[in-house]
This record gives structure tokens, C-alpha cells and sequence, in this order.
């Protein structure tokens, strides 16, 4: 999947937005990756769900333990940083964790908190919903809907600026600590390309999507219902679908876009995508997906408008746990 195209003849506006995302994106890193209040206060909130576990466990049945709080200690923080800058919160219902206007652009960041014990897979891409995004992933084989506006239509269309930032940790379901492993990133700050950058990337950063919908036999047309095929040991199964498939004049999609075997029906526009269930597989027909997964790559990799270099995508080190 190609990189940013740091040779790409730019707009005046791209130019602006390139040079923009750089300057928040390093803003933002100064708030959270400081050595100063915010890492001490992550780490206060990491002491009080340890030394609370069993009332947060068995009191309030809360799975993950840190969503709210680390959305309130990120609030805090950009408030205050950026105290002197915001002119106006985002009025838009639709909205991440917070969305502020400043004088020149407007700001949109989303928190993730992401348990290793449970979603580690999550950490290899940086997942989107529709509403989250801008980016116009037309190059990708199958529509893909970005649903959040790419300019403030009530800020004298300023750009928006998307930024999440990943705090991850590990509860076993009787312990609690933040990441601190050397298997995975421990917190993690994204910046998402606007809309207006997507010629950039050559209009499409996904990897994947994390969920899919298929139709049933039960509720759809006949054509739709499902298709079984037999895995064994010795991997037949992949061998015996690539021959019907190709004889039914379906085209074999790459695994590492859907993660498992899948074909596309160019005659009706659809694709299969193997469901494994306790012995054997069925190929079913997609219906529908949510959640897209960006490549991580793509988005570190990034160039500012001189094409010099940097980075859209970093992970920060937490200081050891409070004693």
C-alpha cells in the first residue's frame, strides 16, 4: 500500500493543511507526552483502579476501568493548554470526545483505551468509525462512507483536524496496570488525514474493516444464502475454494485485506468472505461493515508541505507505576 507522496504537486490549501496538522499534531504531543502533570495524573488514575479493583470489578461491573477517566484527564489538560486559543466548543451532535474551534482551524480528538488482555489485535491499525473521519478512501475496492465534515462550516471553513490518542493497558480480570511490555505500545498519538489530502495517499489508507455483516439465507435472496466448504489439516479447503470460485468467475481478494480466504462476484458486485465456525467454514456474503481499520504505516510515515519528513502516528513510553 503506497506511502504519503511527498512529491505530489499541491494545492495553496493542502500546502496550509499539511503544515497545520504537523503544528497540533506536536502541540498535542507536548500535552500528553510531557514528563510533567498529565503523566503523573495518568498515573494516579493507574493506583487508584489497582488499589480499587474489586469495588470498580464487582461494584460497578465496569469492564474497562479508565475509558471515562482518561477522557476527562485528556478534556482537562487541552483545556487548559490551549485555554488562551479556543474561541468556541463544536455545536455538531455527531462528535468525538472533544471537538474545539480554534482561530485558524478546528480540532477534533478521540481517546481509546485499549485492553492487551483482550483487543491486542486492535493495536496493529487505528480503528474509525464512519462518523470520525474525513478521509475519502475512494481507491478502495468497496464503497467506503467518511461521514465527518473535512471543513467547520461554522468557523469560516476552517480545516478539521483529527487526532486520537491510544492509552493502553492489561486487566486480566484480577489485576490492572498500564502497558508497559515491550510487545506493544504503551500510549500512542494518531493524526488522520483530512479530506482534502486524500489525493496524497492515493485515496486509500485501509487495511481492513474489524466488523462485517453477511446475509442469511433466512432473511435475503436465495443467491445469498450461505456456501460451505471443507478445511482440513492439510489446507485443502483454500485449494478446493479458489477452484470453484474461479470456475463461478469470482476474483481472489489478498487475505491481508480481510485477514482470512475472500472473493469478489464482479458480475453482482459482491464479496464472499470465509466464517469459520467450530469444524468448517462458510462463505458468506458480505452485507455490510463497520469500523475501518487505517494503516499505521501510512499514517506514521507523513511529510510536511516542504516534503521534509515526520511523523503522524508516535508511541510515548509511561513512567513506572506510583508507589
Amino acid at each position: 500500500m503506497p506511502q504519503q507522496d511527498p512529491n505530489g504537486r499541491l494545492t495553496d490549501y493542502q500546502w496550509k493543511i499539511l503544515d497545520l496538522e504537523k503544528f497540533y499534531f506536536n502541540t498535542i504531543k507536548n500535552i500528553i507526552n510531557n514528563q510533567g502533570w498529565f503523566l503523573y495524573d495518568l498515573l494516579l488514575m493507574e493506583k487508584e483502579v489497582r488499589e480499587r479493583y474489586d469495588a470498580y470489578r464487582l461494584m460497578w461491573g465496569k469492564k474497562n476501568k479508565i475509558n471515562i477517566s482518561v477522557e476527562r484527564l485528556i478534556r482537562h489538560y487541552v483545556y487548559t493548554w490551549l485555554n488562551n486559543l479556543i474561541t468556541w466548543v463544536y455545536p455538531s451532535a455527531v462528535s468525538p470526545d472533544m471537538w474545539i474551534r480554534l482561530n485558524d482551524v478546528t480540532i477534533w480528538i478521540d481517546a481509546k483505551t485499549i485492553d492487551t488482555n483482550s483487543n491486542a489485535w486492535d493495536l496493529r491499525s487505528t480503528h474509525m468509525e464512519e462518523n470520525q473521519t474525513s478521509f475519502n478512501n475512494r481507491e478502495y475496492p468497496f464503497i467506503v462512507n467518511s461521514r465527518l465534515e473535512s471543513v467547520d462550516r461554522y468557523n469560516n471553513n476552517k480545516p478539521i483536524l483529527s487526532y486520537i490518542i491510544k492509552i493502553v493497558y492489561h486487566d486480566d480480570g484480577h489485576t490492572f496496570w498500564l502497558e508497559r511490555s515491550e510487545r506493544y505500545p504503551w500510549m500512542v498519538l494518531v493524526c488522520i488525514p483530512n479530506w482534502e489530502l486524500s489525493s496524497l495517499f492515493w485515496y486509500n489508507i485501509i487495511d481492513n474493516f474489524k466488523d462485517y455483516a453477511y446475509y442469511s439465507a433466512a432473511t435475503d435472496w436465495s443467491y445469498f444464502a450461505e456456501k460451505t466448504f471443507p478445511i482440513d489439516s492439510n489446507d485443502n479447503g483454500e485449494s478446493y475454494m479458489d477452484n470453484l470460485c474461479a470456475w463461478l468467475g469470482f476474483i481472489k481478494l489478498p487475505k491481508e485485506t480481510y485477514n482470512k480466504l475472500a472473493y469478489y462476484d464482479p458480475t453482482r458486485q459482491l464479496t464472499r468472505r470465509e466464517v469459520k465456525k467450530k469444524t468448517w467454514s462458510i462463505l458468506a456474503c458480505v452485507k455490510s461493515w463497520n469500523t475501518v481499520r487505517y494503516n499505521n504505516d501510512i499514517l506514521k510515515n507523513r511529510f510536511d508541505s516542504h516534503g521534509n519528513p515526520r511523523h503522524g502516528y508516535e508511541e510515548y513510553r509511561i513512567p513506572d507505576a506510583l508507589r
